[in-house]
């Protein structure tokens, strides 16, 4: 089995690629992680949920990381305060799905700023 320590999941937005590079390179100096890229981070949890099950079976991941952004095309109709509760959903079905990886979750501010979102486990 080839093995890495995180997976990533990220929103597709070209506006944040190169932000998203620089949290990546400090998340894992060594490159070593799976990355998925998606519209809306966290909107498609049965797609979400399957994602994390190949990486943790085909990789043995040790920590998903969950990042949202400000101003997701993917929820404009909805808005910020359901992009956060589906990214509470998907923290409380991971944590529940897969008890022993740790899930860390962002906030990406259009100025490229990351803030760590902490949900209670």
């Amino acid at each position: 089995m080839h093995s890495c320590d995180h997976l990533v999941v990220c929103c597709i937005d070209f506006r944040f690629q190169k932000h998203l590079i620089n949290l990546l390179a400090n998340i894992s100096p060594h490159h070593s992680y799976d990355r998925v890229g998606v519209a809306g981070t966290t909107k498609d949890l049965t797609f979400l949920i399957s994602q994390i099950e190949i990486s943790h079976k085909l990789h043995d991941i040790k920590t998903v990381h969950l990042i949202i952004h400000q101003d997701c095309g993917a929820y404009a109709k909805e808005g910020s305060a359901k992009q956060k509760q589906d990214l509470d959903l998907a923290v409380s079905t991971i944590n529940n799905k897969f008890p022993g990886l740790t899930v860390k979750s962002y906030f990406l501010k259009l100025d490229g700023l990351f803030e760590e979102i902490l949900l209670s486990k």
